[in-house]
């Protein structure tokens, strides 16, 4: 062989390694909730980038309800509260647990008795690279609605960054 075609082997197999990658991740997520292993979740998931991706998704859709309901005094309220506990809200969400409960498609809201989705974590999927460093893994919920886990890429390694909560 000529090293040319080493090299195009070698970028071959890199290609191929980054593209199994996020699949091998969402396996091994999936594996670790089942067997209720937080240590193993933790290992395949950047907590503090998470927590802050939900903090601002919550607070932007807080703004969000205040901008789009002014003359409403109790919308505006809510919507204020919304922001204030959005951290307490993502400290809940944000658990082996609660990501657990998210990857059946089920509501992770205190509030709300969990219904819905299936019994196996990342039951009914679908996946779908947006880029070369990001790939999604869709779930629908209760209603139908995706629940959308961003994992992203740091060299070879994969690991769930974001969860994008479907939209009211």
């Amino acid at each position: 062989m000529k090293p040319r075609h080493y090299i195009a082997l070698a970028v071959l197999a890199v290609l191929g390694i980054i593209w199994v990658g996020p699949y091998y991740t969402v396996y091994q997520l999936k594996k670790s909730v089942k067997a209720k292993d937080a240590a193993r979740i933790a290992d395949h998931v950047d907590f503090a980038r998470l927590r802050q991706n939900l903090k601002d998704q919550l607070n932007a859709r807080a703004v969000n309800a205040i901008q789009h309901k002014r003359n409403d005094p109790a919308a505006t309220i809510a919507a204020g509260l919304t922001g204030l506990f959005a951290g307490a809200v993502v400290d809940q969400m944000v658990t082996p647990a609660g990501l657990a409960t998210m990857m059946r498609g089920q509501s992770v809201n205190p509030l709300k008795k969990s219904t819905g989705g299936t019994t196996e974590p990342f039951g009914t999927v679908r996946f779908r690279f947006n880029s070369f460093d990001t790939f999604s893994a869709y779930v629908p919920d209760q209603q139908g609605h995706d629940i959308r886990f961003v994992l992203t890429r740091d060299w070879f390694d994969w690991k769930l960054t974001n969860v994008i909560l479907p939209g009211d």
